[in-house]
C-alpha cells in the first residue's frame, strides 16, 4: 500500500483501479479482513487506512457506499486494535 501511494504520489499513474482490487481483497473481503486481522491486525488497519488516506488524497475516487465500507472496516479494525471488540 505504502508503495502504491508513493508511485501515485511521485507519478500520478496509478489506474483506480489497483486501488479498488487492494481494497477488495485485503478489507472489504469479510474473511480476508478476519484473516489479515487475526495475524497482523496493525498491519490491517493501516491498510484500511492507506485507502482512504488515497481517496483523500484523490489518488481513486470510489463510491460513496465502497467508501462507507472502508470507513467502517477501519473503525473495526482500530477497535479491535484497542481491545475494544474480541
Amino acid at each position: 500500500m505504502t508503495n502504491t501511494i508513493g508511485w501515485s504520489a511521485t507519478t500520478g499513474d496509478v489506474a483506480p483501479w489497483v486501488y479498488e482490487k487492494l481494497a477488495e481483497t485485503y478489507v472489504l473481503d469479510p474473511e480476508m479482513r478476519a484473516r489479515m486481522a487475526k495475524l497482523n491486525p496493525t498491519a490491517s488497519a493501516k491498510i484500511a487506512n492507506r485507502l482512504i488516506e488515497a481517496h483523500e488524497r484523490k489518488f481513486w475516487s470510489p463510491d460513496a457506499a465502497t467508501l462507507d465500507r472502508l470507513r467502517q472496516a477501519s473503525d473495526e479494525l482500530e477497535d479491535r486494535l484497542e481491545g475494544v471488540v474480541a
